[in-house]
């Protein structure tokens, strides 16, 4: 059977990112006595406006803390010798670096709300997958599912992952949460066609209550 990831279409997107850097200089030291009565004076309405205002900006331009991840468990019959392992990109300098510089940008969008979190940490698994670090990729695809628990396209990839890691048992049981929680045919077949390549028994009983 002839694998593939699944892809998160997230389209070419550029980023113009505005760094605002504060400069403080520091005053001659004050003469004694005037410190405290120069820090009581009364603030004027425009300065208190001023300063709720940049104080609001702050709070806006704060980005959203990561989800909390619920990792897909590894089945009890699998063992994960290694999270790491030969990906697509593995030994190409320049596709590791447009990997990485891939990563860098889908990360800068996440909690803008300009696109869903979920597609962007697929799309991030997906360039780790590539350069054949499957940690990153399970941590990632693991935070997709915490936020859309109810969409297959994470555990799909998920189930992939897995079988490059040599942990059949727990592939087999993530392609069956993708086709349970979105039971469509992209899910459903990519379910039996793994079954039918590591385990044809239980594809067969599967095809038969269908």
């Amino acid at each position: 059977m002839e694998k593939q990831w699944f892809v998160a279409g997230i389209g070419s997107l550029i980023v113009v990112l505005a760094v605002g850097v504060l400069w403080y200089s520091q005053a001659e030291s004050p003469v004694p006595g005037t410190q405290i009565q120069e820090s009581m004076q009364p603030v004027s309405t425009t300065t208190a406006k001023s300063l709720q205002s940049e104080v609001k900006e702050s709070v806006l331009q704060t980005p959203k803390p990561m989800p909390a991840i619920s990792k897909f468990p590894i089945n009890s019959a699998d063992t994960i010798a290694s999270w790491s392992f030969k990906g697509t990109y593995t030994g190409n300098d320049t596709l590791i670096a447009k990997a990485n510089a891939d990563i860098a940008h889908l990360k800068s969008l996440i909690g803008k709300g300009q696109y869903d979190d979920y597609d962007l940490y697929i799309g991030i698994g997906n360039a780790a997958g590539l350069m054949g670090d499957g940690e990153s990729a399970y941590q990632n695809y693991n935070r997709a599912v915490s936020i859309h628990p109810d969409k297959g396209l994470a555990y799909a990839n998920l189930g992939h992952l897995m079988d490059l890691l040599g942990a059949y048992r727990t592939a087999a049981d993530a392609y069956a949460k993708a086709a349970i929680v979105e039971p469509i045919p992209q899910y459903k077949n990519a379910q039996l066609d793994y079954l039918a390549w590591r385990f044809p028994e239980e594809a067969a009983r599967l095809k038969a209550r269908q």
